[in-house]
């Protein structure tokens, strides 16, 4: 799971410009199996963005959908 971890963080850091180490302690596991397997909750960065944290993290979406996902990937979405 450690290995996965990392690579969501790595496209995560390449969708969003930041560094891994900014982003790696947010990453978490949702409480509930149905949201997913891994969770960015995006307040902090849409505070600093005067955003919404759904406007942040659909901007990062967006950039991740232009390109190829690894096949480990089924489902990549803004909840």
């Amino acid at each position: 799971m450690l290995e996965l971890k990392q690579k969501v963080v790595e496209l995560l850091a390449l969708a969003s410009g930041r560094a891994t180490s900014e982003l790696e302690p947010a990453v978490e596991i949702p409480p509930r199996p149905e949201q997913g397997d891994f969770a960015l909750p995006c307040f902090r960065w849409a505070k600093e963005e005067k955003k919404s944290p759904e406007q942040v993290a659909s901007a990062w979406l967006g950039v991740l959908l232009s390109k190829p996902l690894s096949r480990e990937f089924a489902r990549v979405e803004v909840q």
